[in-house]
Formats: structure tokens, C-alpha cells, sequence
């Protein structure tokens, strides 16, 4: 209810009382992590994804949120670490290849996110996959309008992102509430369905 009435900080202090309650408690440390980033404390929250990818080790939710969460501090290697894990237990997760994808596309290294996006199935409808290949074709494109300007792809490493891909903002990282039986999977793709939704309606305005 208090993420309803976008009381984060008063749901993170119920949260924190549940977690004295349930010091081992996965989900509680998890919905804390997403609250901390709603709130711009991102090193807390990724102390607090990493104690529940410890507890709850075989949850893919979990890590993907914890390398989207150290990519939006442009920790690259560190979240495609990450992401192989995923791999590993998920061979061909289509979330983690656009993620991995995405931490590629970030350093400038479109080459290497190509690849990954060539083990994708074609006909995916995966929107998490649409958006990484959508801003593949974009960031392409703009490589071949601008042959002698290798330094535009740079300017996502340092914070001057284009238009479709904005700066985060505390503002920007929105906590998913759940309730009932919902997994924790779900909650993360709905979180990133959201920025999906946002840069295809751009791509869709570049014609």
C-alpha cells in the first residue's frame, strides 16, 4: 500500500522491520533492494540483491535486477559476470542474452553485442530482447552515418546518452510491489518492460 501512495521510504522501513523478523528471507531483502534504488541508494541495494541472490541462488530474477542495477552504474563487467551465470543455469534465457547485449552496447562494443543477439531466436516476441536489438540497429546506424566519430558511442560510457536511452535517475528505477503468489521473475520483466515501452515509442517517432 505504501508503494501505492509512493511512500518508498515508509515501505522500506516496513521492509526492514520484516527483515528482523525474517533475517533469511530472500523476497524481503530483494523488495528492500528495489525500494534503495528507488530512493538513489544504490550501493545499499546492491549489497541487498547480492545477500538475496546468496540466499535464493537459483533465481533468475534476481541476478538479472542485481546486473541491471550494477549496469546502471556502468559496472559493466561486473553485471555481464553476472549474466553468464544466468547463462549457465538458463542456457538461451532470452532476458539474460538482451542483457547481456545491453552491458555490450554500453561500452560501445556492438560487434561483441551482435554476436549475442545472433544466438536469440529470430521470431522472439520477447520485449526485453526487441528493445536490445532495436537499439542495436540504432546505435549501427549511427556508427555508419558518423564513420570518423567513434566518440558518439563513447558518450553512453560517460553519461551523455541519446535520446532513447536517458540518464537514470533515482526517479527512473520504480520498485514492483507484489502480492499473492506472483514469482520474482515476473516482477522484473514488468520493471523493464517499462523502459522498454519508453525507448520504443522513441525508435517509433525516428521512423
Amino acid at each position: 500500500m505504501r508503494c501505492v501512495l509512493r511512500d518508498f521510504q515508509g515501505a522500506l522501513e516496513s521492509y526492514q522491520e520484516a527483515l528482523r523478523r525474517l533475517p533469511n528471507s530472500a523476497f524481503v531483502l530483494e523488495q528492500m533492494a528495489h525500494l534503495e534504488r528507488r530512493l538513489g541508494q544504490f550501493a545499499v541495494a546492491q549489497k541487498h540483491y547480492q545477500a538475496a541472490a546468496q540466499l535464493d541462488p537459483r533465481n533468475i530474477g534476481i541476478f538479472l535486477t542485481l546486473a541491471d542495477s550494477l549496469q546502471s552504474v556502468r559496472r559493466y563487467d561486473e553485471a555481464r559476470a553476472i549474466i553468464d551465470r544466468v547463462l549457465e543455469m538458463s542456457p538461451g534465457n532470452e532476458d539474460g542474452l538482451a542483457a547481456k547485449a545491453f552491458s555490450f552496447q554500453g561500452q560501445g562494443r556492438l560487434k561483441e553485442a551482435a554476436e549475442v543477439l545472433a544466438k536469440a531466436p529470430a521470431k522472439s516476441q520477447d520485449e526485453t530482447l526487441t528493445s536490445a536489438r532495436c537499439f542495436q540497429l540504432y546505435y549501427e546506424r549511427r556508427t555508419r552515418a558518423s564513420p570518423q566519430q567513434p566518440q558518439k558511442l563513447d558518450s553512453i560510457r560517460e553519461g551523455r546518452r541519446p535520446a532513447c536511452q536517458p540518464q537514470r535517475s533515482p526517479e527512473d528505477v520504480r520498485p514492483v510491489p507484489r502480492f499473492g503468489a506472483e514469482d520474482s521473475g515476473s516482477s522484473d520483466r514488468r520493471q523493464r518492460r517499462e523502459g522498454d515501452h519508453h525507448r520504443r515509442t522513441y525508435l517509433t517517432k525516428l521512423g
